[in-house]
């Protein structure tokens, strides 16, 4: 029988060399390091996101609590963009220190923009605050 024509026994599986085990674990090892580094960096970048939208609203609020334009334009801004009624709700107190009315129900339509405010969302030229020193 020629050996192109005798039945091949099927080649048993080779075991891995100790060097590619090593080299396989040091893989896992860097995949969960790299993992551990994303998390770590997506972490600081919400952080700083939240911070900045504190930041910004502490100054948009003290602006507003200064100026009545800029008041009108929040109430307008809010009143656009607030969709769930929980997150309404949480600026009747504040409105009702400005002296304005609470943000209406979802479902009255259409909504009322107090007067001297944009409905757009877009501030008026003199609305802008003025550079102060600090």
């Amino acid at each position: 029988m020629s050996d192109s024509t005798r039945p091949r026994r099927p080649k048993e599986p080779k075991k891995k060399s100790a060097r590619l085990t090593n080299i396989d674990a040091q893989i896992a090892a860097l995949q969960r390091e790299r993992e551990t580094e994303a998390k770590r960096i997506n972490e600081e970048e919400y952080k700083k996101d939240t911070r900045r939208k504190i930041l910004m609203g502490q100054a948009v609020l003290k602006e507003a609590q200064r100026r009545e334009p800029v008041r009108k334009f929040m109430y307008n801004l809010l009143n656009r963009d607030l969709t769930r009624p929980g997150d309404r709700a949480l600026f009747d107190d504040l409105m009702e220190e400005w002296g304005m009315p609470r943000l209406p129900p979802l479902d009255s339509i259409p909504p009322t923009p107090v007067s001297g405010g944009p409905v757009d969302g877009q501030a008026p030229e003199e609305n802008t605050p003025e550079m102060e020193d600090a």
